[in-house]
């Protein structure tokens, strides 16, 4: 690699060394002139004259090409034509990227959509399970039932029996005087005393079999009662797992996923366009160009300055010479080289300056440019996002739309809340009506009744 670099070199040097004539697309001409060094914009030449800047612009396109020095026009039809094929690669790995962006969001949706339906076919089994039992439990009852009135119309039966024997016995025996006084003991041990009252005979044996009836009763609707109960529970059971997979669903809502997918794909895809264009690199570059352009002028002028007040100082000393005496042919000739020196320097400041100016304009039209571009390129990219961000939410919205989802989900452990709290309230009155069944105060209405007892609590529906 060093040798061909030191043949460049070479050549370089021995093409700037050789004096050669130059002219200028206005007709000027640089005879005999060395190219001292290259520079962006222009070559410096020196000259017997003395040391000149022709700018690239003012020499004929040969001259340029030879120099390395490209149109700047030239140089951004190119970056233009670049700029717009990178762009177009750029859209389609955008197209490229959302497709695959809303593909696995599909996937992703399709994939809690069915751990959504495993979780629900859970519940729907339970429930067809339940109607079963439902089923089941309404022939259990119905026997349960038959099966309370036999014990209750044998009890009946029995006790009226034994009434009518007792009642015969009574007929056929001989009377007597039952006196006395009737006491009453609290539970506070103390014995209260009632006065007179009206007392009846009852026969042991009706009574014993009366309660043992009773009793039996009460068991065959505890039974029937505890199916209700037992309904009631696994009602509960049911409603619980309902808010529990409701629960889940809410969690498994994916919300979060899906605008974390959105915004990653948003995010790849405006990322594509944050790297500024050559037509920015352009602007910048003439930016940096005008401000040596213009630093070159002042440079020039100043010199311009310094070479004009050298050829006024050397005129008036010859002039003053020659008013003193000292007169030469040497005299002439160096106040025409100093003029001509001064000429020079004002045609390169001129020129610097005419140069600073197409520079500075130049630089407007490259920075108008190159914003022009750079928001091009950031609308760009902000339209790539969104059409990003939206392609991931539609695929969401069409195959599992998340809010919709979870406001299902709350809807369902709402009413599985209430379903819950129903259970509840029908189990109390349930386990009430078993307590009273067995208690003294049945048994003494049913005695009352003559085993009719009527029921002061009921459900509100027989499940």
């Amino acid at each position: 690699m060093s040798t061909p670099t030191a043949v460049v070199l070479i050549v370089c040097f021995a093409l700037i060394a050789v004096a050669d004539d130059f002219k200028t697309i206005n007709g000027k001409e640089y005879k005999n002139a060395t190219v001292t060094h290259v520079e962006p914009d222009g070559i410096v030449l020196r000259t017997k004259s003395g040391i000149s800047k022709v700018y690239f612009v003012e020499l004929p396109h040969d001259v340029r090409e030879r120099f390395g020095y490209r149109d700047p026009a030239e140089v951004e039809a190119e970056c233009l034509e670049r700029v717009a094929k990178e762009w177009r690669k750029k859209d389609d790995e955008n197209t490229e990227a959302r497709e695959r962006a809303g593909e696995h969001a599909k996937e992703s949706a399709k994939k809690h959509a069915k751990q959504r339906a495993e979780r629900h076919a859970s519940i729907r089994g339970d429930e067809r399970a339940e109607k079963e039992r439902v089923a089941k439990r309404t022939q259990e009852r119905a026997s349960k039932e038959q099966k309370a009135q036999a014990i209750l119309r044998k009890t009946t039966e029995e006790f009226q029996a034994a009434e009518h024997r007792v009642a015969q016995s009574y007929e056929d025996s001989g009377k007597g005087t039952l006196s006395g006084q009737v006491f009453i003991a609290t539970n506070g041990g103390e014995n209260v005393k009632l006065g007179a009252r009206k007392v009846s005979l009852l026969d042991r044996d009706a009574i014993a079999n009366l309660v043992a009836g009773v009793r039996a009763f009460a068991d065959a609707k505890s039974d029937q009662l505890q199916l209700d109960i037992a309904a009631a529970q696994e009602r509960i059971a049911a409603a619980q797992k309902q808010i529990t997979v409701a629960n889940e669903d809410v969690a498994a809502a994916h919300e979060e996923e899906e605008e974390q997918q959105a915004n990653a794909a948003a995010e790849q895809a405006e990322a594509a366009w944050n790297s500024p264009t050559c037509q920015e690199d352009l602007a910048a570059a003439a930016v940096e160009h005008a401000m040596a352009e213009e630093q070159q002028a002042m440079v020039a002028e100043e010199q311009a300055k310094v070479a004009e007040q050298q050829a006024k100082v050397t005129e008036e000393s010859i002039t003053k010479n020659i008013q003193n005496g000292f007169r030469s042919g040497s005299t002439q000739a160096e106040i025409d080289a100093a003029r001509e020196s001064g000429k020079q320097a004002k045609e390169n400041a001129s020129r610097a300056r005419q140069a600073a100016q197409r520079a500075r304009e130049a630089v407007e039209r490259a920075q108008q440019a190159a914003e022009r571009a750079k928001q091009y390129r950031l609308n760009k990219g902000s339209d790539a996002a969104d059409a990003a961000r939206e392609a991931v939410r539609a695929e969401w919205e069409t195959t599992d739309p998340p809010e919709k989802a979870a406001d299902a989900a709350g809807r369902t452990a709402d009413a599985a809340k209430k379903a819950v709290a129903a259970a509840k309230a029908e189990i109390e009155p349930l386990e009430a009506e078993k307590a009273y069944y067995y208690s003294d105060q049945f048994l003494l209405a049913c005695y009352h009744r003559r085993l009719k007892p009527s029921r002061p609590m009921r459900r509100a529906s027989s499940r």
